[in-house]
């Protein structure tokens, strides 16, 4: 008879060390500890987004070109209550990408019940991290199509603080994991630095590097992956996921292979 992991001693135990890691990153401890992770990676538009869908259960946000221009730690927990979530926003740099001394992690928005509710929450908290001007109460009670208005000289392109999304339902497994925002090229260079720059921050030291490599691009031609050879040069903690398998490549006759 097939014992039920879900109730095994290890289970407990893995659910309480995972529990564990969060508290210790929600107070940024990962500054002077080198926690174990999980690290979504990608070239932008790599489909990446659809990795982190089929891993949470819940819907990101989509959109043409770049969407993800912050961090986003997805935790899940099992549980026999029903599903619920809870969107947080952590801040661990200022405006000028400088480490502040004192991490302060804080619900955005808190018991939500409708997956459906879960990509508007998302949309509203990048977009509170990318905004720190703006107050949150603005940016709750602006309809999403409005908050482009609110959009200022002092907006961020990009930003090293942390979307924090718990997920907790009967269906989930204990996870944690971070999804960070696409490598561009298109862009200014300090940009693209940037970007680069927390990807390589991320993906150093005690992580799995989970990359997303699309089936309808060269592999050469995906910096995610020589990024993260650089970083793990014998591809111990590496490991590729092949995503758009319904959009083959062509042939030069214009025939899919």
């Amino acid at each position: 008879m097939a014992s039920n992991l879900s109730s095994t001693v290890y289970a407990s135990r893995r659910k309480e060390l995972l529990a564990l890691v969060n508290q210790l990153r929600a107070v940024g401890a990962q500054n002077d500890l080198d926690l174990p992770r999980i690290t979504v990676i990608g070239n932008q538009s790599a489909g990446k987004s659809s990795v982190v869908e089929a891993i949470s259960g819940i819907t990101v946000p989509r959109d043409a070109g770049t969407c993800t221009r912050c961090p986003m730690e997805c935790r899940l927990f099992s549980s026999s209550n029903a599903w619920t979530c809870c969107v947080s926003i952590r801040i661990e740099f200022d405006d000028d990408g400088n480490r502040l001394r004192e991490v302060a992690e804080n619900i955005f928005i808190g018991n939500i019940t409708d997956k459906s509710q879960v990509e508007s929450a998302l949309r509203k908290a990048q977009f509170a991290v990318l905004n720190p001007e703006i107050s949150w109460d603005k940016i709750l009670e602006s309809p999403i199509e409005e908050l482009k208005k609110l959009v200022n000289a002092k907006s961020l392109p990009f930003s090293q603080n942390v979307v924090c999304v718990d997920l907790e339902g009967p269906d989930l497994t204990d996870l944690s994991f971070i999804d960070l925002p696409g490598l561009i090229q298109n862009a200014q260079p300090e940009v693209v630095q940037l970007v680069e720059d927390m990807v390589v921050s991320h993906i150093k030291g005690n992580c799995i590097i989970l990359v997303a490599v699309p089936m309808t691009d060269d592999i050469e031609n995906q910096k995610a992956l020589r990024l993260a050879s650089q970083e793990d040069p014998d591809g111990r903690r590496t490991i590729g996921v092949l995503t758009k398998p319904d959009m083959p490549p062509q042939h030069p006759n214009n025939q899919s292979i």
